[in-house]
């Protein structure tokens, strides 16, 4: 059912044409909320990085905690000033890094829609809700899921080139943001045939986050780094992005409960998270060795990355793009396109002095896995073959 993919690519384009009105009419109204800090600060994570890149891993710069990137993030921040402007180069490139990775993953596998609507989604991505939590912050996330995004293009392709070049783009997006390292599972049905490109993926990846370590204290380097990293994951255990936290922390703000850092109870909600998104990936798994549905596989697989770390801002949503790209080649249903609109949707819906978008894609994310769950455990992969309206 690929017009209900075409209607989707439609409306998230309107949308981020109606958000970038409603900004250009009032910068500091209602749509700034889209922004955690509100537009009045930008790329802090850059200069996070850039802090470090500049003083390493035990500076008197920064807090221990917000020095936790593995050596090969702040080896790529070194050449951009430690500007707001060297902040905005640096995030700039990535997207448009991250846009021809995208563009380059439509073209090749979401082959039922047409020009014009694979434009409607590349646009409708690239001022969704996620992307400008991505500008406002300037993480490097935005390299990673640019890498991730081409591995999902090529790591099947005809092309043995390709293939290596995708194996390589996985290595990156692990060595900068770890959790990327989950979508290997999508080698698991060519597992015998893929044996050089995954012992190219894991040389690549050692070579990449080991060898950077050496400009930045070596051994010391690396154990203050694992040090400042668990710092980090305490430190923002409050701030889980994704799941049952948030929802849980506007129910909290609605009903006057206490939210602090971290607040009572959190523990059961993160441990739910975990138990979530850890079905998600065994589903995954399976799914992928039985030879089940691409889309479907990967959302359960990114599903598993956004739930179980504890610290995971919006703007990892990025990792789902690719998801939905296959998902618009494979076809689907108009209640999961209402469900990857409310995920990626810039437009802010009021509640109270916040806005209800978040935990609306919350619940959204959440109903897709449970949806992805529910197939990965029903449908046999033969019938689920042929069918032309899948389950996300």
């Amino acid at each position: 059912m690929k017009k209900c993919a075409g209607w989707l690519s439609m409306a998230l384009a309107a949308a981020g044409l109606l958000w970038c009105a409603l900004m250009a009419l009032n910068p500091r109204g209602m749509q700034a909320r889209v922004f955690f800090e509100r537009g009045d600060s930008f790329f802090g994570d850059f200069f996070t990085v850039r802090t470090c890149a500049e003083y390493g891993y035990s500076n008197d710069k920064q807090e221990a905690f917000d020095t936790c990137y593995p050596a090969l993030g702040p080896l790529m921040a070194l050449p951009f000033p430690c500007t707001a402007r060297g902040g905005a180069v640096f995030t700039g490139a990535g997207i448009l890094l991250w846009a021809l990775a995208f563009a380059e993953l439509l073209r090749v596998k979401a082959k039922g829609l047409d020009r014009l609507e694979k434009a409607g989604l590349l646009a409708g991505c690239a001022v969704s809700s996620v992307m400008l939590h991505e500008v406002e912050w300037g993480n490097q996330v935005i390299y990673a899921a640019a890498a991730a995004t081409l591995f999902v293009a090529w790591n099947d392709a005809e092309e043995k080139w390709r293939r290596n070049v995708a194996a390589v783009a996985l290595a990156v997006a692990s060595v900068l943001k770890i959790t990327p390292a989950a979508l290997g599972v999508l080698y698991l049905p060519r597992l015998r045939r893929a044996k050089g490109e995954i012992a190219l993926l894991v040389a690549a990846g050692a070579v990449l986050f080991l060898a950077p370590f050496a400009l930045y204290g070596g051994w010391d380097g690396l154990c203050a780094w694992f040090a400042n990293a668990a710092a980090n994951a305490k430190a923002y255990a409050h701030r889980g992005a994704w799941g049952v936290v948030p929802i849980a922390r506007t129910v909290r703000l609605v009903m006057h409960m206490d939210v602090s850092r971290p607040w009572p109870g959190l523990s059961l909600e993160r441990a739910a998270n975990v138990l979530i998104g850890g079905a998600c990936m065994l589903a995954a798994c399976r799914a992928a060795w039985k030879g089940g549905a691409r889309g479907r596989t990967l959302l359960l697989a990114v599903a598993a990355m956004l739930l179980v770390p504890g610290n995971m801002h919006v703007y990892t949503g990025l990792y789902l793009m690719p998801v939905l790209a296959l998902r618009t080649g494979e076809g689907m249903d108009l209640a999961e396109a209402a469900c990857w609109f409310a995920v990626l949707c810039p437009v802010q819906v009021p509640l109270g002095a916040g806005c209800l978008n978040h935990p609306l894609a919350n619940i959204a994310f959440l109903v897709l896995a449970a949806r992805a769950l529910a197939a990965a455990f029903t449908l046999h992969p033969a019938r689920e073959a042929g069918k032309k309206e899948s389950i996300a």
